[in-house]
């Protein structure tokens, strides 16, 4: 299955123009190499999807034969991203709105 159509499929895009434009722009990496659209995934393939400041690591574990339904995703995709690059995406300890919930919750915001 084509990259682009694969990554539709498996809900990490709204549309597959959005995942054929993220391909485009080099993205989307197959075994370290970035990858054109076209590109046919194969079965346990690991590719990585850039998402600054996140970079997801996943392996294909099917192919779907349409868009699916988000409760079936698990079925076909494999996240192998460490947790390490899931932090990146938890507001700072010195973030305003966690310093402002801080306060107003009362609990101690410095770790």
């Amino acid at each position: 299955m084509r990259v682009d159509k694969y990554l539709w499929c498996v809900r990490l895009f709204k549309s597959r123009t959005l995942a054929a434009e993220e391909v485009a722009k080099g993205r989307v990496a197959v075994g370290g190499t970035a990858v054109k659209a076209s590109r046919e995934l194969q079965l346990n393939d690991v590719f990585t999807l850039k998402r600054p400041p996140v970079v997801y690591t996943f392996r294909v574990k099917g192919f779907p034969t349409s868009r699916l339904g988000a409760k079936l995703v698990g079925d076909f995709l494999e996240d192998l991203t460490p947790q390490s690059e899931k932090d990146k995406l938890r507001p700072t300890v010195g973030g305003a709105m966690l310093m402002a919930f801080s306060l107003i919750f009362g609990f101690d915001a410095t770790g």
